[in-house]
């Protein structure tokens, strides 16, 4: 290509540009009118070719001639360019791989004026992976059968259609004839008062479409209509308006049924958004019915005394009748609340916690002491001095032991880890048959807690008591008896004991075997984690 590309600030610059956004080998091409301003720039911009072919043109019918198929060549149509047609096909895209672009914004874009009187005259796509963008088409025929006519697969469309007047106007702007894999973008500008326009974009056994559209004005059946042979995944969008339609129903209507398509935009004349499809029928997103519904929730929320305000309002009675909520401690937020209500206030046989009368109808004497089980489980243990826990002196163990048990040594206790001993002491309750001493042993680590005392023939009820000082006898020297312990130094120690590598065993151990038993009662508490006292096996 020869020519100044820097001539006339830089047309020539463009036009270079646009050639290296092709395929290697393509050709860029204009179309200006002989009387348009600046002619003779674009005919030394686009002279003759050494090979013959012309790059410029007055029409663009005759420029896309001048194209080779599939070679990615590009028509640029000078801004502010006009033609008019008026015979079917008086434009034909008919040349694969062709891009027709016009130059200009706004009223400096292209125009191409239909301007049959018998509504014969069309643009025509038939050629594949073809590209019409930035060029207004005006219908200036009334009831004009189809603007543009789109019959190549793979098309990119991107133009705006005008009607001339509410009395001159297109019956349908564009149709999509088994044209596969096609991107339509339309933006239509007619009049609400008009009486010729059926469908502004019409669809006939077409697959995999995708358009966008911005329709104003008014259409008898619909602004996207599907006719003649059913057409699959079409998908719509775009802003919508149809005078005198605020039901949805002209939007998109498919008329051959059958076809799969969806569609989602705003309906300008309804005030609303919408979507659906195929698979479901199209319906409003009304965001004002959202907002009504919204203020609904936020007055009764906010304060307004109803029937319907679960969560009541500041006043002496609420109009909501709460008193029909049921009990039910597993269902909505109000059953449970009335639950715990009826639970922790109402005087009734379930109350644990109680109620502030003389006497509360719960049944908490059958409560059952136990150290690890519910809140009144525990408080019970506390108030039973045999429930398993002292508040004072800790965890309570028992153990009764058996003077013939063996050669005279009997297990009581099997300590863990360290343990605070705070009171051991034992009754006989069997008689012990004859002369004999007893202490109390740490066996596994052959430690004496005491000193040897005599029990010789002690009777039932006999006491014993573990003072903590090793070098006395049980009761503090003091010679056991019936009934009662004696503390001759006037208080008790308590002793820790435990082992950190293994448990250790704390038992009875006589000078020689006897008869009778004695029950042992243990108090300790833990001092390092998971520490505890057990009864010895």
């Amino acid at each position: 290509m020869s020519g100044n590309y820097n001539l006339n600030s830089g047309y020539g610059a463009a036009v270079a540009h646009a050639m290296t956004q092709k395929a290697q080998g393509a050709k860029v091409f204009m179309v200006a009118a002989t009387a348009a301003a600046g002619r003779q720039v674009w005919q030394d911009l686009f002279p003759v070719d050494p090979d013959g072919i012309n790059r410029y043109g007055i029409t663009i019918d005759a420029v896309i001639g001048y194209t080779t198929a599939s070679r990615g060549d590009v028509i640029l149509v000078a801004p502010g360019h006009t033609e008019s047609i008026t015979a079917a096909a008086g434009i034909a895209l008919d040349v694969a791989g062709v891009s027709v672009i016009g130059l200009g914004v706004g009223n400096n874009r292209p125009v191409i004026t239909i301007a049959s009187t018998d509504n014969a005259g069309t643009m025509t796509m038939s050629g594949n992976n073809t590209r019409l963008e930035n060029i207004v088409i005006v219908t200036n025929d009334d009831a004009l059968t189809n603007a543009l006519v789109v019959t190549g697969d793979n098309c990119y469309i991107d133009i705006e259609h005008q009607d001339t007047s509410s009395a001159v106007e297109a019956a349908t702007v564009v149709r999509l004839d088994t044209a596969n894999n096609c991107y339509l973008k339309l933006k239509h500008l007619g009049f609400i008062a008009g009486n010729a326009g059926v469908s502004c974009v019409r669809l006939d056994g077409c697959s995999n479409v995708r358009i966008d559209i911005d329709q104003y004005g008014i259409y008898s059946t619909a602004i996207v209509e599907f006719v003649d042979v059913l057409s699959t995944n079409v998908v719509v969008n775009g802003n919508f308006y149809v005078s005198g339609t605020t039901d949805l129903s002209k939007n998109v209507v498919d008329t051959i049924t059958g076809s799969i398509w969806s569609v989602k935009g705003f309906d300008s004349a309804a005030g609303m958004t919408f979507e659906g499809g195929s698979g479901n029928a199209v319906a409003a997103g009304d965001l004002s019915a959202i907002a009504s519904n919204v203020t609904t929730i936020k007055g009764d929320v906010g304060g307004v005394d109803s029937a319907t305000n679960v969560l009541g309002a500041d006043d002496a009675d609420n109009q909501f009748a709460s008193t029909n909520v049921t009990s039910n401690r597993d269902g909505s937020i109000l059953e449970r609340l009335e639950a715990v209500y009826a639970a922790q206030v109402d005087d009734v046989a379930a109350n644990l916690i109680g109620f502030d009368d003389a006497n509360n109808v719960g049944s908490t004497s059958s409560v059952v002491a136990n150290v690890d089980g519910t809140i009144v489980e525990r408080l019970e243990a506390l108030m039973d001095p045999l429930g398993g826990y002292d508040p004072v002196l800790g965890f309570r163990v028992t153990k009764t032991s058996d003077l013939a048990d063996g050669a005279g040594v009997d297990n009581l206790f099997t300590v863990t880890g360290r343990c605070l001993i705070t009171h051991l002491s034992g009754e006989v309750t069997t008689v012990i048959g004859g002369a004999a001493t007893l202490k109390i042993s740490d066996q596994t680590n052959t430690v004496d807690l005491c000193a040897a005392t005599t029990i010789d023939t002690d009777a039932v009820g006999t006491m014993y008591h573990l003072d903590g000082v090793k070098a006395a006898v049980l009761n503090s020297g003091i010679a056991p008896v019936v009934g009662s312990t004696s503390l001759a130094n006037g208080g008790y120690q308590p002793i820790i004991v435990g082992d950190a590598q293994a448990a250790i065993t704390l038992a009875q151990v006589l000078d020689a075997a006897d008869t009778g038993n004695i029950d042992w009662v243990l108090y300790y508490k833990p001092l390092v984690a998971s520490a505890n006292v057990v009864a010895a096996a």
